[in-house]
């Protein structure tokens, strides 16, 4: 491993460790979930370039034994569901709020809603994108931030057409870096990618140290409305049912969207 990719992976592992430590994981499922994910790494690595997937090949690729591959190759394959990640998926019933005629008004603006139970209420909303029941529980949550408010007879208001993470989420925060790791992976892999799949990073090593609250502030205005245009733009383009998703290559994809933090890092 060359110095640079070797810093780099201990920073990211680092960050890892500590959002693993805080949720009290321990290293050894860590390593075991490592293992594993060079072996299925090595696997799609293999099947990319055309060639038989062997135990030798991925033992020389991962430099595990090949009866550790064999043993690794013979486990059940990990869940891909997003739902265990983000627990209530509310981005998508905000989409589904915005874009759907049972919940805008004649001009296509979000209506206020009766929290419910019938149709074309709050109630309604969760329990036909979302399948759930635990009404309060979800708009506290949307309270929390400040996605939703409540007019003066009652109704549910939807104050932000994009879901932002609340802070006291770090597994959500997580996947967002997780996204841009997959990104960029991507485009290493296929740089004719990066025509499609933008990933970028704008930063300054030199700062005036008074201006740094100023531009966290001025940064998150830009943040904050540059979401909500690219939320804008999904959901004139999202559909009412749930459709497979597809990129140009005939892979299903589970989401499209953007990803966007502001970061400071220490010395």
């Amino acid at each position: 491993m060359n110095e640079r990719l070797r810093i780099v992976t201990r920073r990211i592992l680092e960050s890892l460790a500590r959002i693993l430590i805080r949720e009290g994981v321990k290293l050894a499922p860590i390593t075991e979930i490592l293992r594993k994910a060079y072996v299925d790494a090595a696997i799609e690595e293999i099947q990319c370039e055309g060639g038989t997937v062997t135990a030798s090949r991925i033992s020389t690729m991962t430099g595990l034994s090949r009866k550790s591959v064999t043993s690794l190759r013979c486990q059940p394959p990990e869940s891909t569901d997003l739902s265990l990640v983000y627990g209530i998926d509310y981005g998508d019933l905000i989409t589904h709020w915005v874009s759907s005629s049972d919940f805008v008004d004649p001009v296509g603006k979000p209506r206020d809603l009766e929290v419910g139970p019938g149709n074309g209420t709050f109630s309604d909303l969760v329990e036909r994108r979302l399948g759930r029941n635990d009404v309060e529980h979800i708009l506290n949550t949307l309270q929390k931030a400040d996605n939703v408010g409540f007019t003066q007879d009652g109704r549910v208001r939807l104050n932000k057409r994009a879901w932002v993470t609340v802070a006291d989420a770090p597994l959500q925060l997580a996947d967002t870096v997780v996204s841009g790791l997959h990104t960029t992976e991507k485009i290493l892999r296929d740089r004719n990618l990066a025509k499609i799949l933008c990933c970028r990073t704008v930063y300054t090593s030199n700062i005036d140290p008074t201006k740094v609250d100023p531009a966290r502030q001025s940064i998150r205005r830009k943040i904050k409305q540059f979401t909500r245009e690219v939320d804008d733009y999904l959901a004139a383009v999202g559909s009412e049912t749930r459709k497979p998703l597809r990129n140009h290559e005939g892979h299903e994809l589970q989401r499209v969207g953007v990803g966007i933090y502001y970061f400071e890092i220490e010395k």
